[in-house]
């Protein structure tokens, strides 16, 4: 949606919106900390420090393993890590 707005497809950025409003998606601010973990990725990043698997996490949530592996790699981009192990020994708050 924000690359339509941005290139001026005002049309397509309304349908995008309109089909973000139909699966119950939401639009982040512009100015939340992009940095910040989102709800979602706190909640998979706290299950995976604690040891749970993916599948578990998956289960446990009610999401796919695929969705998992990408809250994981949005949560270690953002906390600059680049393990599972970095999430479980590190001090990050979470």
């Amino acid at each position: 949606m924000e690359i339509a707005e941005n290139c001026g497809a005002t049309w397509l950025a309304d349908q995008a919106r309109g089909e973000l409003t139909i699966a119950g998606g939401r639009r982040r601010r512009a100015r939340e900390d992009p940095t910040r973990l989102t709800a979602q990725e706190l909640r998979v990043a706290r299950l995976a420090a604690a040891g749970h698997s993916n599948k578990a996490i998956a289960a446990q949530l009610f999401l796919s393993s695929k969705t998992i592996e990408y809250h994981l790699a949005q949560v270690y981009l953002k906390l600059g890590i680049n393990s599972r192990r970095r999430l479980m020994t590190g001090h990050h708050n979470l």
